[in-house]
């Protein structure tokens, strides 16, 4: 994201005072756009269906959209790092005749591993069998949509991928409103056909700049240095995501809100309202603090590769560690800052409401870890810039066993104990990460040169 960021920074510095406003906007839509749009479409298919759809067959459906979005992730996310990784080395070796065959075999890995959870799924709930195929197909698009996102907004065409993200959900909800009905299956069939649009808008950028060959390489599964960005990839995400599973599946507050769909509603409607403080936040951190932190890196091994001295090079470091602290701190405060005023304005409405006597507490807790989990992955992609992934296996790994063991004891506490454990494991991820991260950028000097050919 380093690279849009420094696009947007300049905006900022081009439209002035007195447009700043507009270069917040596109800075939030490129950093969280297709987020931001999910939660607009969310909200539109509850007013397009809740009125002629009865609750139960309602609840169903959106369940099914919730779990296909949060298994999605999960489990994409480890390929889409690993197959990531290898395009961006064959394009720094300028291969880029091999770049389709790699996602074309990373398409047919993920698409199988999505049709196989969706049968295990069907399995574990056999009323819906007869709608197999209409579940296959939504959760493998919405699969190898976060891969052909990520394909793209690599390429640096952010633009795009909000704009056909947005025309996919548009196509969606006019598909539901003239088509759907009642019928639930018809919903999702129409819901698949808008996440296959924007894929396919996606895949013609791509195959217009890379052209099309239908062939399949496999060669990125086999590099062994790449494995610890696959299991990094799926513990970063278990880690953010774990204790909400419990939570739905084996604590005393889960409600089965659909035949073999648990949910905790109170807990989860306030991680979503928590969440949105990540929107700003996520706008900040690509526009003012990678970038800074980008710059203070490429000045390092900039002297380094014109054969400065060791005192400059040393001189360079010292920056480097004092941006690494520079930015977190910054982030700490933005975030921080947003986070209270969000607060304030939500425990007045709640207030007003009278639904704050049980959200207001979990709602403090639930915007902390927001704060805590955000300057965890900001760590992970400062450790990510100098290669150190073996170090961000341990740390996710550690993270996520802390998060599971601690829910595991916590989750059928009393209600006000909720959230806690997620604060506890953010907490010691968040120490390592940063311990981690200022010991190996102390050191910078020492990493450098007995690592590479210098």
């Amino acid at each position: 994201m380093a690279g849009i960021g420094f696009e947007l920074k300049k905006l900022f510095h081009e439209e002035g005072a007195d447009h700043s406003l507009g270069a917040i906007f596109k800075s939030m839509m490129v950093t969280s756009g297709p987020w931001i749009i999910s939660i607009v479409t969310f909200t539109a298919f509850r007013i397009i269906l809740s009125p002629i759809m009865p609750e139960k067959e309602f609840m169903l459906l959106m369940c099914i959209i919730v779990y296909g979005f949060v298994f999605s992730m999960i489990l994409s996310s480890p390929w889409i790092t690993m197959v990531i990784r290898h395009i961006s080395d064959l394009v720094y070796l300028d291969r880029n005749e091999e770049l389709i065959s790699c996602f074309l075999a990373a398409v047919l890995i993920i698409g199988i591993q999505a049709h196989v959870t969706v049968l295990l799924f069907v399995n574990y709930a056999p009323y819906l069998k007869d709608n197999h195929g209409t579940l296959s197909y939504f959760f493998t698009a919405l699969n190898i949509l976060w891969l052909t996102m990520v394909i793209v907004g690599a390429m640096k065409d952010f633009n795009r991928v909000v704009v056909s993200y947005l025309a996919g959900m548009l196509i969606s909800i006019l598909l539901m409103f003239f088509y759907a009905g009642s019928n639930i299956f018809l919903a999702i069939d129409c819901f698949t056909a808008g996440l296959c649009f924007t894929i396919f808008v996606l895949l013609e950028r791509f195959f217009k700049e890379f052209g099309f060959e239908m062939k399949l390489n496999f060669k990125w599964l086999f590099r062994i240095d790449l494995i610890p960005l696959f299991v990094s990839g799926l513990l970063a995400n278990l880690a953010v995501w774990i204790d909400k599973l419990m939570y739905w599946s084996m604590s005393n507050k889960a409600v089965e809100v659909a035949p073999k769909f648990y949910l905790f509603p109170d807990y989860d409607l306030v991680i979503f309202l928590s969440s949105l403080t990540m929107i700003p936040a996520a706008a900040f951190f690509t526009v003012f603090v990678e970038t800074t932190f980008s710059d203070a890196q490429q000045d390092y091994l900039g002297a380094i590769e014109k054969g400065a001295d060791l005192e400059q090079i040393d001189e360079h470091a010292g920056k480097l560690l004092l941006a690494y602290l520079k930015c977190l701190l910054n982030l700490f405060f933005f975030h921080s800052t947003i986070s209270v005023v969000y607060i304030f304005v939500l425990t007045f409405t709640f207030d007003f409401t009278g639904f704050g006597i049980v959200a207001v507490p979990l709602l403090k807790i639930s915007i902390l870890n927001m704060v805590l989990q955000n300057m965890y992955q900001a760590m992970i992609v400062f450790l990510y810039y100098f290669d150190y992934q073996k170090e961000v296996v341990i740390i996710s790994a550690i993270t996520f066993i802390i998060s599971t063991v601690a829910t595991y004891y916590m989750m059928n506490l009393p209600f006000e104990a909720t959230g806690y454990s997620f604060f506890i494991a953010m907490v010691v991820g968040g120490a390592m990460c940063f311990l981690t991260g200022a010991y190996k950028i102390q050191r910078i000097n020492y990493y450098t040169f007995s690592n590479n050919d210098l």
